[in-house]
């Protein structure tokens, strides 16, 4: 068969972009042909997949991404093909897969509706959002979270028939292995850490949205018994956050590394996740560090807070408080063994790897609608 993937631009560390990367080489492994249609590919190119490259045009991003959109429904009719998913918003497809808040419910907390109408920028995206889940529209939706599902049928009145509700899916490498101790040493050695000092970790390919400045913020007011005993390790982009960690007087006590394809090892060598992030439709790093075997403190607005609360963790609720955040962290310092004992035991009879599988799953019976039926309903309901 062949599939074709629609991603606007790829690069090597964005949650989207991965979810991506593992889907075609879940096809690949069954012999299906893949072709991603992009605007950027950054990076080496998979092998033995095709690469379309694009250029879309356009002053403003969002007239790049409607021409985006334009090109590849026009490749869609010229290129025979099995079956087509967008990861991002773009009608045309058989498929998309929803990797982002419901524009149309969290935008009017952001702007007036005068502004939503009269901005041009707000009414592309939006309308973009309408194509796809309006009733009545082909296009069917993978999605990852349960209030994804309600927030867009609540916004569109979208057919519940259409959405297929995938499971969790991450990087295999960062489920706990048999050696974690030994390498857990080895990485811990890497950062020069003393035995008994306490990593935390925060990471995310953007860390302003990840909540690197509410983690340094945080650390720098906990007690002195305790930023005595801990180190902060923040993986991703950092922008500022080091100017701000060495106005705050813990520089000293902070490690950034930037973007990395180290993170099964940064995750090994941490003790506790801390992930305070402003936006996290998902929070793919949440189940990775939840795999590898460390607690997580996470901010309430991460999509996949549920797992963090089912394996023990501590979510800061909304509206988020540094205070509470700051407790949190504290109360989870303070448990820190039972924690990891708990989390550990969770991680041991929960499936976090089989995303990709399920959605090639579905794109090999796109066109079989009974079989897709009974699918959609087992996935919602998977005890049933």
């Amino acid at each position: 068969m062949h599939f074709i993937f629609a991603l606007y631009k790829y690069f090597p560390f964005g949650g989207l972009q991965k979810d991506t990367l593992r889907m075609a080489e879940e096809a690949r492994s069954r012999g299906h042909h893949c072709t991603f249609f992009t605007t950027e590919w950054q990076g080496t190119p998979p092998a033995q997949m095709d690469l379309h490259l694009v250029e879309a045009n356009g002053w403003t991003n969002f007239g790049k991404m409607l021409h985006f959109e334009k090109l590849l429904k026009q490749f869609l009719h010229d290129t025979p093909h099995d079956a087509s998913l967008a990861m991002n918003r773009f009608a045309g497809c058989d498929w998309y897969f929803v990797a982002d808040y419901c524009q149309a419910t969290w935008l009017p907390h952001l702007h007036s509706r005068l502004m939503l109408m009269l901005n041009p920028r707000y009414r592309a995206y939006l309308a973009m959002e309408r194509r796809i889940f309006q009733p009545g529209s082909p296009q069917k939706i993978l999605y990852i979270t349960p209030s994804q599902m309600t927030e867009y049928q609540k916004a569109y009145g979208t057919e519940p028939e259409r959405f297929f509700l995938l499971p969790p899916g991450m990087n295999p490498a960062c489920v706990r292995p048999a050696d974690a101790e030994e390498r857990r040493l080895q990485a811990r050695q890497k950062l020069g850490l003393a035995k008994d000092e306490i990593l935390l970790c925060n990471i995310g390919a953007n860390l302003a949205v990840k909540g690197g400045a509410r983690s340094l913020e945080m650390f720098a007011s906990l007690p002195r018994a305790w930023k005595e005993r801990c180190r902060l390790l923040l993986v991703g982009e950092a922008g500022n956050l080091p100017e701000l960690a060495q106005r705050l007087g813990i520089s000293e006590r902070c490690f950034f590394p930037g973007t990395s394809t180290e993170v099964p090892s940064f995750l090994l060598a941490s003790d506790l996740m801390v992930h305070p992030a402003i936006q996290e439709p998902t929070g793919t790093i949440l189940i990775e560090g939840i795999a590898a075997g460390i607690p997580v403190v996470c901010s309430q607005v991460c999509g996949f807070e549920n797992y963090v609360r089912a394996a023990s963790g501590r979510v800061v609720p909304e509206p988020f408080s540094p205070e509470r955040f700051r407790e949190l962290t504290i109360d989870a310092l303070q448990h820190l063994p039972e924690l990891t004992r708990l989390d550990r035991e969770y991680a041991a009879k929960t499936d976090f790897t089989s995303r990709a599988r399920v959605a090639i799953d579905l794109l090999e019976h796109t066109h079989d609608t009974t079989w897709l039926a009974s699918q959609a309903i087992q996935l919602r309901n998977p005890n049933a």
